[in-house]
């Protein structure tokens, strides 16, 4: 127990870093950051960007010492998936209706929204549900490697297949004028986009995994030499942003190949600070970071429909009050059936 309370302070700052992440999701959604400036787009692509990466890498870390909990592989990869599928549908489907109307203001006909209602279903899942979705895949395709005790390989196969998707997003302009260009057309016309389990999230959650094994066999990094890749790799991220600021993109600009050094040692970092001085149990922002992730968008859908000619810093505020409010008193009455959906 000793040594499980010690672990959990040491991750105090993963916990705040994963609701702050949330909340700049929330951010990027409502379009507060939106606008072509210096700023926005730095603190956009430099800062919030990095969101998403973190959360599987974190994920992966926290899969981990699960699994080293038991010697039942399956049962608790089950019971994981489990855990992720049930709010996975429940909020799919609340957004649903959210999808319709908005696809039919945009005056898509019904054939065109079913159409579009299947890509979402396969491989962009809407309400921000695609990262849920390339969580569970990207735990699929690591749990053979984690029997063979091969997550090393996990994580350079990962990497490889991350550098292929960059095509499909930030690098796009590698392919641009060449036959790749329409292969690359070709896959994000059915497919819509490749931040999936795949090419995004097995590198970075068999990442978060292979740090927790380092941890577990106490062969983790020195703080100096992890905060000087930090430092160099955050650099190199700031450099890469802006040199393909300009670049012809496709998706959402939102994938870096400095991704690759810079979240791992990111999470290394903050794992590694010390314990807050006040005895305070961050968990609970563990708690609100999914809970922000989970039901945002569904809240934010409803307050654009209702409010469409606002502001995004009044949709970011709004969502924000009644995200957290509803949350707080969810987790007040801390039922076992609504934390499946907000936990």
């Amino acid at each position: 127990m000793a040594k499980e309370e010690k672990l959990h302070k040491e991750l105090q700052y993963i916990d705040i870093a994963k609701v702050l992440f949330a909340v700049g999701i929330v951010a990027i959604h409502s379009g507060v950051l939106a606008g072509t400036n210096i700023i926005d787009w730095t603190i956009m692509h430099a800062v919030l960007r990095l969101a998403v990466p973190f959360f599987f890498c974190a994920s992966g870390y926290f899969f981990y010492r699960s699994l080293k909990k038991t010697e039942d592989v399956r049962a608790t990869t089950k019971k994981y998936l489990k855990r992720l599928l049930i709010p996975f549908c429940f909020w799919l489907l609340a957004n649903l209706p959210i999808i319709i109307i908005k696809y039919t203001q945009e005056g898509n006909t019904a054939i065109d929204i079913l159409s579009k209602i299947r890509t979402g279903l396969i491989f962009y899942p809407w309400g921000a549900m695609w990262y849920v979705a390339a969580l569970m895949v990207a735990i699929c395709l690591v749990i053979p490697f984690y029997k063979k005790n091969k997550l090393k390989n996990a994580v350079i196969i990962g990497g490889l297949l991350y550098l292929v998707g960059l095509l499909f997003n930030t690098y796009y302009f590698v392919a641009e004028g060449t036959s790749l260009q329409r292969i690359v057309d070709a896959i994000l016309q059915i497919a819509s986009s490749m931040r999936n389990g795949l090419f995004e999230g097995l590198f970075f959650v068999s990442a978060g995994m292979y740090i927790g094994q380092r941890d577990h066999e106490k062969k983790t990094i020195s703080k100096k030499k992890n905060l000087i890749i930090l430092i160099t790799s955050y650099l190199l991220l700031i450099a890469e942003i802006f040199l393909t600021r300009k670049l012809l993109h496709a998706d959402d600009h939102s994938l870096f190949i400095s991704f690759i050094i810079v979240i791992p040692s990111l999470f290394i970092f903050l794992s590694q600070l010390p314990p807050l001085r006040r005895k305070i149990d961050t968990k609970i922002l563990r708690n609100y970071s999914s809970g922000i992730y989970f039901s945002h968008r569904f809240v934010l859908g409803i307050i654009t429909l209702l409010l469409p000619t606002s502001s995004p810093l009044l949709y970011f505020s709004l969502t924000m009050l009644v995200v957290v409010s509803g949350l707080a008193i969810f987790y007040k009455i801390d039922n076992e059936k609504t934390n499946y959906l907000i936990k």
